[in-house]
């Protein structure tokens, strides 16, 4: 038997030697726990490990049985030697289909597989959004102050200094927003667990990364309008209304 049904049956004391019973209609079966086997990890990810079991087949036939083979040939050149085998043990007996675990494990992960896409496509679009937006609002506020900037160049700014307060200005609003999304991150957590495997939906590491990779499209979406604004002509600026 599994550790995980171990721990829900018997946490406390020694299943060996414990028995379980179970019953379908008129048919009863008993079996003697002999050995506790480490837990196998689900197919698909974010499944929980179910509580399972192993028992003799010859002493609760089953209506079906899946053999699994292991070689170190190509898979597809033992097709009929499988087939052959199964026969020769029973004429009777015909393989339903025989599958390489590549295949199966393709077939399981479909659906997640699918929606990790989505996910990715909906993030490279919201954060291309994010840059576009960035962008087209520091171009705007740049516009707004051009009259101020051109003053402060003719006064004797240095372009450094232009770069370093439209930069400042682009990136503080960057920071709030970065501030609130890890917010909502947090709060979505329990949405998301189900989707994912191997990492925990508040994991640090990740969601620093996430920021990181923000602050880069962020800084990158603020550089040119940072220097247009320390190419204002002073001149240019004080006509404009």
């Amino acid at each position: 038997m599994y550790v995980a049904l171990t721990k829900q049956l018997w946490p406390v004391v020694d299943p060996l030697g414990k028995t379980l019973v179970f019953v379908r209609g008129t048919d009863r079966a008993t079996f003697t726990i002999v050995g506790v086997v480490r837990d196998i990890p689900p197919v698909r990810p974010g499944d929980p490990i179910e509580p399972q079991l192993y028992w003799s087949n010859r002493q609760v036939p089953r209506p079906f049985t899946f053999v699994v083979v292991r070689s170190t040939v190509p898979p597809a050149s033992l097709t009929s030697a499988i087939r052959a085998r199964v026969r020769g043990v029973d004429r009777d007996l015909e393989p339903r289909s025989i599958r390489t675990m590549p295949d199966l494990m393709s077939g399981e992960l479909k659906t997640p597989r699918f929606t990790m896409l989505l996910v990715i496509a909906f993030g490279g679009a919201a954060l291309l959004l994010a840059a576009i937006g960035t962008y087209s609002l520091l171009s705007y506020i740049v516009a707004q102050r051009t009259r101020e900037i051109g003053i402060r160049i003719a006064l004797g700014a240095q372009r450094r200094e232009i770069i370093a307060s439209v930069m400042a200005a682009g990136l503080a609003l960057v920071g709030a927003g970065i501030a609130l999304g890890l917010g909502g991150a947090v709060a979505a957590s329990q949405v998301l667990r189900g989707v994912l495997a191997g990492v925990s939906a508040t994991d640090p590491v990740t969601l620093g990364a996430t920021a990181g990779i923000l602050v880069v499209v962020a800084v990158l979406a603020c550089l040119l309008p940072a220097w247009r604004a320390s190419r204002v002509d002073p001149m240019t600026a004080l006509r404009t209304e």
